[in-house]
């Protein structure tokens, strides 16, 4: 049985990288191989505020590790630099890149180019499932390209998240990328991540990362307008009127997602659990520079009016009410599902897509 190594952000904590490592992890299995997680480690990497640098060791081991040791097989080697990856290369018959942010300078730095796979021997099958720039703008100099051009050109295949990342490989790198789903997308069934059978329950979970003074006020005007409990994830403070889940497990932020009745997040990932389980929710973009990867999702989706600009909208705008029609929203997504699982099967065979 041929070996897939995956190269990704697997070992953050952080819930959506956890969960796209897992699903893709587990959709390249259901196509026959075995899969093994290149562990080169991020730790450090992402800017993070004052209070997750000091809770995140604590967050490794009691909440993300324990997942990733039950759930990921990660190469025995440990990787902690461009260097590492050089001397003693993982052994694989394919090499898999993706998915998340793994082209995103900001975040990989010194290792960027450990993600375009330069430390892979010639002759190996080389591919990109879901790969994203994190961004609608290029960004790299103009010896950056040319490296990146001539590393994209030893792909076999290269399938990206976004329109915009499809675009971009084009122009500086002459590469025709394809578009595909998040592999998170590309299981339905996550119960082996759950304990227990989800309840629908009369809540609203909030997810976001850009928290503040203006959302807790926004809170407390929008819970008037509410019959439902609000509870916020991952909030490490207590919030007086609200239910609080600090520090919740993977499968307890699954869970809070899949018995809410409404999710309020800016998280691409809670957005896509949102989806998967069926639920109500709105949109409030943290970031609009970098929104392009939810926006495009929701657009395909036809669920664009589920977005909101501002706080203010959201309270004067009740279209959020407007029950989602999943029927018509699985059926978009199962076509989309069924090609980028065909594609991936190609990718993993090296074959063009």
């Amino acid at each position: 049985m041929k070996k897939v190594g995956i190269l990704t952000f697997h070992d953050e904590p952080n819930y959506g990288a956890f969960l796209q490592t897992y699903a893709l992890s587990e959709a390249v299995k259901a196509l026959g191989y075995d899969v093994e997680i290149i562990d080169l480690r991020m730790s450090g990497k992402y800017n993070y505020s004052l209070l997750m640098k000091l809770l995140s060791p604590l967050i490794w081991r009691l909440i993300f590790e324990s997942a990733r040791s039950k759930f990921l097989n990660r190469s025995k080697i440990v990787y902690r630099s461009s260097n590492d990856l050089f001397k003693n290369p993982p052994n694989c018959d394919v090499y898999l890149l993706g998915s998340d942010q793994v082209w995103n300078k900001d975040i990989t730095r010194e290792l960027k180019y450990s993600y375009f796979f330069d430390f892979v021997p010639e002759g190996k099958i080389i591919c990109s499932y879901a790969s994203s720039f994190g961004t609608n703008e290029w960004f790299f100099d103009s010896d950056e390209t040319v490296k990146i051009s001539s590393l994209l050109n030893r792909f076999s295949s290269v399938a990206v998240r976004e329109s915009t990342a499809v675009s971009m490989c084009k122009t500086y790198s002459d590469v025709d990328a394809v578009e595909v789903l998040d592999p998170t997308l590309l299981i339905s069934n996550y119960s082996s991540l759950l304990s227990s059978e989800p309840k629908n329950t009369n809540k609203m979970v909030c997810f976001k990362f850009n928290q503040g003074a203006s959302f807790y006020n926004f809170l407390e005007s929008f819970k008037l307008k509410v019959d439902y409990k609000i509870s916020i994830l991952a909030k490490t403070m207590p919030l007086k009127g609200f239910g609080n889940i600090p520090l919740p497990s993977v499968r307890r932020w699954i869970m809070s997602i899949a018995e809410a009745e409404l999710v309020l997040t800016d998280s691409y990932h809670a957005l896509i659990f949102s989806i998967i389980f069926k639920k109500q929710f709105i949109v409030l973009p943290a970031n609009t520079k970098n929104f392009n990867r939810l926006s495009e999702l929701l657009q395909e989706l036809d669920l664009s009016d589920r977005i909101f600009y501002s706080y203010e909208e959201v309270l004067n705008d009740d279209r959020w009410k407007n029950k989602i029609n999943y029927s018509d929203v699985h059926k978009l997504l199962s076509v989309k599902v069924n090609r980028s699982k065909d594609i991936l099967r190609k990718l993993l065979q090296g074959t063009s897509v």
